[in-house]
Order: C-alpha cells, then structure tokens, then sequence
C-alpha cells in the first residue's frame, strides 16, 4: 500500500466568484484524510476544484507555506495553482 499523505489541499472558485478559497491542511492527519476531503469538497460549490495530496519532500511537514494549491493575485483575480 501506499503511505498516507503528509497533507492536502483544495482550491476553487466558490459560486463563480473571482476570489479563491483555498483550504490546506499541511499536517499528516492520524484519521481518515480522504473523509476530511470530502467533508471539505461538499460544502463548496463550483465548476473547477484543484485538488492536491501532500507528500513532502523537503521543508518542514507542517507548514502550510510548504502545502499546495498557492493563490496569488493578479489584474484584480486571484489565480490558483499547483505546481509538480
């Protein structure tokens, strides 16, 4: 099998809104990661999510600076990304 994941992180654009709403949790979670996926997922609404599963290779576990998706603002939106 597989080893958990070190973190995850979810980002849309909630209603088609031009804002990002991004929700991480950069820290290994000791329950069920894919629950709190769900959770998370279900209670947005929008035609693209950008989904990211954690497996840190360098930095520290729990930094949320180190924990995909990224949003940076340009030319009034907020953009959403991940990177591999």
């Amino acid at each position: 099998g597989s080893a958990a994941p070190d973190g995850w992180g979810l980002a849309c654009y909630d209603n088609g809104e031009p804002t990002a709403v991004v929700l991480k949790e950069p820290a290994p979670h000791r329950g069920d990661a894919h629950s709190q996926i769900v959770r998370a997922w279900t209670e947005l609404s929008s035609s693209i999510f950008l989904l990211h599963v954690r497996h840190a290779r360098w930095g520290s576990v729990e930094s949320r600076a180190n924990t995909q998706p990224f949003v940076r603002t340009h030319g009034a939106r907020q953009w959403i990304f991940a990177h591999g």
